[in-house]
């Protein structure tokens, strides 16, 4: 029907118009969604429900010659890879369609496949050669052939629309109900906060963390016909058909008893969302959706607990690794106690029960692992499991005066206190109200005072990482969180803990060593502790001997997407080492980059290896990056630019970037520098040097540190780093949304580019020249004109600094103050601080060579647009009028465009794939690549001069 020379866009159009748009229900279908790699979707949004229904979600492509079976087997590929289902809820059908013909699936009939536990979905969904694709397509090929529904747009014009017509409407009640399984309960559970949640007669807040939205989501779908009880009993709310029942005796808050809980608009909204779904789901995901109640709690909530489920992989690495230590009987001679179990799976497959203890804020997990324990999935005894807010409740009993016992005469700690030390005074009475009873089991109590049984005791967890202040706060769109750090261990320790009362893994460890003192602390963390510049107070008391340890990916733990390492690190606490460096084995999976599917399984049949040992060095104060860019401050030259800096580690590069205007909130926070004609090279060196090293999750918090000196000597160096920040995209130097600047990082003259008039500053082009006086920045005006210096042709970069400086300045070294225990530079003596303005000519290698020459491309080629007439147009509000001064950023926003919200406003800027110019796209990725070549310069020499350590 269509031409099959059209573009695929062309056919989703028109196929949109032509079937979808036209059709009797087409003003309540929405086909302009975007669902990440999905072509086009088609939904219909209930404002009585507040969230979309989904009809289609389809693979488009051009021509005509296309098998439609491999368009669906891409179409759930891409739909596997990038999890769709799981903030979505799935559509009615998935489809296929070319410009001759669509195809029709309904969801149900394939949406098994994606429970697989054993298929890498990390495969390109395009490449109809991968092994993964042609598994699905020999597994999937018959059944989409008996099942799909397929259409002629010619021949079957008619019947299409009416199929279209008849089967997206919300009232066709030929669509079978939701499924529900572990692909789709989260996804199912987010929509029910919205409608659900609001009426149901409870104040959230004031019963927060004990009573959480989950425990009544999980009542709702572990029901059939409205009552819970026909599935379990164990739940600690139970739906029965009108009411909710309270299974427990009293809330923290005492509002919530053994009773009713009731719905405040006579459970309309309940009826009409689960209308959608079939409850209960299949008997195979009941017990997967109790035991991993902790991926329903609320973040914040989940953050503070520490409710995250470890994979089982990392929990068999971790038990090897005590094996290991401690030897193949360890479990016979420790005891062990998880302090922030969760649901217990740290402890799975451990044997020896009576030397097991687990603890955890939650009282639901409490009875998830009382359940576990029972159908003997954790190896532990019942009075072992116990509820305990580690960082508030007290590891004791306190006896009155009348229990506490007698003093022991042989005890010296007895007779310095004049009564019963902590390990001779009897229990808390339970008769008596005067006796203040722990909740800590009387068995472990024993241990925990007993100095010699401390030393067989290890700590084994994966402690909550929530933070006072989250990432976001510091780039001033987050939430200040205080009452994370609020709590009586934080105020008990906080004048030695420093940065470090921010996060809540620190004050456990801070707990552990401070008042189980001697014990093995063997626990999973990030690595901050180690080398992080906030963790400086906590490494002056945290001495103890590194016995072994491993870190793996944390993308492989659950609702973690960041790209950074989790160690599991074993500590003898008894020993009281400095902590110099660790090194690590290294561990992540093999052959995918995600490990979803690690999360669900019950053995050890998932293949890792180990590839090398990460060394980790401990570094002191006055030795980060920070501290090296502090040197190089100057507050009386002309401002030229902003440096943005945040941070000393790989993972806060991304917040650098040059710009000549910054928010409020980066003034506010002291989070910038400024570039001064003193300090160009050094700046240019920071922010090199926090780019030049791709960022990994091994690398994540690797330190920039403060260099060796032997980097001020190299001038290659400094051109390299010159050349690369000049270029990089992050160099956000812009005119247009700072109207009162002037640009003086134009590294060309107007005879090099062909600008149609004279730049307001000259001030880099004379810099790369050597021509800049040392008192003072020239800028031309704009309506004056000036004649053209030296063109910087590859030809013509001749000279460099000023050699009797450079070969001076070691025996000017005398004027350098320095550090006498570190050796390091503290502050750049005045008769020095001009030493990186250039006298001459700069002499670039030939890496360097090639960014400028792929820069002064783009430069030309943005001069010589006709601006009266543009080949191109975007409707994003972005004044496209020529502007001689525009900076590279300027110049890409010309040619890319930018996304809008919701309000018209433009937001960030277009991907150059989407850039309409073909030769200005190749123009930038020419230069993105002459970038990672000279890269590679600047890496090496990055490590060589210690700004990191491998």
């Amino acid at each position: 029907m269509y031409s099959d020379k059209i573009s695929e866009l062309e056919v989703i159009k028109n196929v949109e118009n032509d079937f979808f748009k036209s059709s009797k229900n087409g003003k309540d279908l929405n086909c302009n969604k975007m669902l990440g790699n999905i072509d086009f979707c088609v939904s219909y949004t209930i404002q009585s429900l507040y969230h979309n229904i989904n009809f289609l979600w389809a693979e488009a492509k051009k021509g005509n010659d296309k098998d439609i079976i491999e368009s669906l087997i891409q179409l759930i590929l891409t739909i596997g890879k990038e999890k769709t289902y799981s903030d979505e809820l799935p559509p009615a059908f998935l489809g296929a369609f070319d410009c001759e013909k669509i195809a029709f699936i309904e969801y149900h009939e394939i949406q098994h496949i994606f429970s697989q536990n054993d298929f890498n979905w990390n495969v390109a969904p395009s490449n109809h050669e991968s092994k993964e694709f042609k598994q699905l397509y020999s597994e999937l090929q018959s059944l989409l052939d008996s099942k799909k529904m397929l259409f002629y747009y010619e021949a079957d014009s008619k019947i299409l629309k009416e199929f279209i017509e008849s089967n997206f409407v919300i009232t066709n009640k030929n669509l079978k109900k939701i499924q529900i399984d572990k692909n789709n309960f989260i996804a199912i559970f987010r929509r029910w906060l919205e409608v659900v949640k609001p009426s149901i007669s409870v104040e959230w807040e004031l019963e927060k963390p004990e009573i959480v939205e989950s425990d009544f989501y999980l009542a709702d779908v572990l029901s059939k016909d409205n009552s819970t009880q026909e599935i379990t009993k164990t739940l600690r709310i139970l739906l029965q058909k009108d009411v909710y029942r309270i299974n427990f005796n009293k809330s923290k808050s005492g509002r919530l008893n053994f009773g009713e809980v009731t719905f405040n608009d006579n459970q309309k909204k309940h009826t009409e969302f689960w209308n959608l779904y079939e409850r209960p789901p299949k008997e195979k995901y009941w017990d997967y959706m109790i035991e991993r109640r902790d991926l329903l709690v609320p973040l914040d909530i989940r953050e503070e607990k520490g409710a995250f489920f470890t994979p089982q992989i990392w929990v068999y690495k971790a038990q090897e690794f005590l094996q290991k230590e401690f030897g193949e009987n360890y479990q016979d001679e420790y005891y062990i106690w998880d302090c922030a179990a969760g649901t217990g799976n740290l402890l799975v497959n451990l044997v020896n029960e009576n030397r097991i203890f687990a603890s955890t804020i939650d009282p639901s997990d409490v009875n998830i692992m009382h359940k576990l324990a029972k159908n003997k999935s954790l190896n532990l005894l019942e009075n072992h499991i116990f509820q305990f807010d580690f960082l508030n409740d007290c590891f004791f009993d306190k006896p009155c005066k009348e229990h506490i016992g007698k003093i022991d005469s042989k005890c010296e700690k007895c007779k310095e206190l004049e009564k019963p030390c902590l390990k001779h005074q009897n229990f808390a009475d339970s008769k008596c109200k005067k006796c203040k009873t722990s909740k800590v089991p009387q068995n472990l109590q024993n241990i925990l005072r007993d100095s010699n049984k401390r030393k067989k005791l290890i700590i084994f967890i994966n402690p909550p990482y929530a933070e006072a202040s989250n990432r976001k706060t510091p780039m001033g769109t987050g939430k200040n969180r205080p009452e994370v750090a609020l709590s009586n261990i934080s105020e008990k320790y906080k004048d030695i803990l420093g940065g470090a009362i921010r996060e809540l893994f620190a004050l456990f460890f801070t707990r552990i060593y401070k008042e189980i003192s001697g014990c093995i602390l063997a626990s999973f963390s990030t690595l901050k502790y180690l080398n992080g510049q906030y963790y400086e107070k906590f490494r002056e008391f945290f001495k103890a001997k590194f016995l072994r340890g491993f870190i793996c990916p944390a993308y492989t733990f659950d609702n973690v997407n960041g790209h950074f390492a989790i160690g599991f690190l074993i500590w003898n606490l008894d020993s009281k080492d400095s902590i110099k460096k660790v090194t690590l084995d290294v561990f992540a999976p093999k052959g995918i980059v995600k490990l979803e599917e690690a999360r669900e399984l019950k053995n050890k049949n998932v293949e890792i290896f180990e590839y090398k040992k990460k060394k980790i060095k401990v570094h002191q104060k006055n030795q980060y990056i920070s501290d090296f860019l502090a040197t190089f401050k100057d507050k009386k030259g002309e401002k030229l630019a902003y440096l943005r800096m945040l941070g000393t580690d790989v993972s806060n590069s991304k917040s650098v970037f040059i710009s000549n205007g910054l928010s409020q909130n980066d003034f506010n926070k002291h989070l910038y520098a400024t570039f001064t004609k003193k300090n160009v090279i050094p700046y240019c060196v920071y922010f090199a040097v926090r780019y030049c090293v791709k960022h990994t999750w091994l690398n994540d918090k690797d330190q920039f540190l403060y260099p060796k000196d032997k980097w001020i000597k190299d001038s290659n160096f400094h051109n390299d780093c010159l050349a690369f920040a000049l270029f990089h995209p992050k160099n956000r130097i812009s005119l247009p949304y700072n109207l009162d600047s002037i640009n003086h990082f134009i590294p060309f003259s107007e005879k090099e580019i062909n600008a149609k008039r004279a730049f307001d500053s000259d001030f880099l082009y004379k810099f790369l020249q050597g021509k800049i006086k040392t008192d003072s920045i020239e800028s031309s005006s704009p309506l004056k004109s000036r004649k053209a210096g030296i063109d910087i042709e590859s030809n013509s970069l001749k000279g460099g600094w000023v050699g009797d400086r450079l070969d001076s300045l070691e025996s000017k070294s005398k004027n350098i103050k320095k550090d006498s225990k570190k050796g390091k530079i503290i502050k750049v003596d005045s008769k020095l601080d001009s030493i990186f303005i250039p006298s001459s000519p700069l002499k670039f290698s030939q890496q360097a060579k090639a960014v400028f020459d792929a820069g002064r491309e783009v430069f030309k080629y943005y001069h010589s647009q006709d601006f009266s007439n543009l080949t191109f147009h975007y409707d994003d509000g972005y004044d496209r009028s020529y502007n001689p001064n525009a900076s590279l950023y300027d110049i890409k926003a010309h040619f890319q465009g930018f996304s809008l919200d919701s309000k018209g406003n433009p937001t960030k800027m277009n991907a150059l794939q989407k850039c309409k110019d073909s030769h200005f796209a190749d123009l930038i990725t020419a230069l993105n690549n002459a970038l990672d070549e000279l890269a590679l310069n600047i890496e090496s020499k990055t490590y060589e001069y210690e700004f990191l350590i491998e």
